[in-house]
C-alpha cells in the first residue's frame, strides 16, 4: 500500500455508504416504480455503476492491504 493510503476504516466506511446508496436507489425504484425518462433511467444507472465500483475498489484496497 502506498504512503499516502487511507486507513482501512475509510475503506470500511465506502462500502458502508455505498451500500446505503444502493439500498436508496432500490427504496426509490420499489417506491416510485420504474421510470421511464431516460433522465432518470440514466440517474439510476449512474447510481448503481457509481455504488458497486466504489464497493468493489475498496474491497480490493483492503484485501490487499491484507497482504502486506
Amino acid at each position: 500500500m502506498g504512503k499516502y493510503d487511507p486507513p482501512p476504516s475509510e475503506y470500511r466506511f465506502r462500502i458502508i455508504a455505498s451500500v446505503v446508496i444502493l439500498a436508496i436507489v432500490v427504496f426509490a425504484l420499489i417506491y416510485r416504480g420504474l421510470p421511464t425518462g431516460p433522465a432518470s433511467i440514466e440517474a439510476i444507472v449512474s447510481g448503481v455503476i457509481f455504488g458497486s465500483a466504489t464497493i468493489a475498489w475498496s474491497v480490493w484496497k483492503l484485501k490487499q492491504r491484507g497482504k502486506d
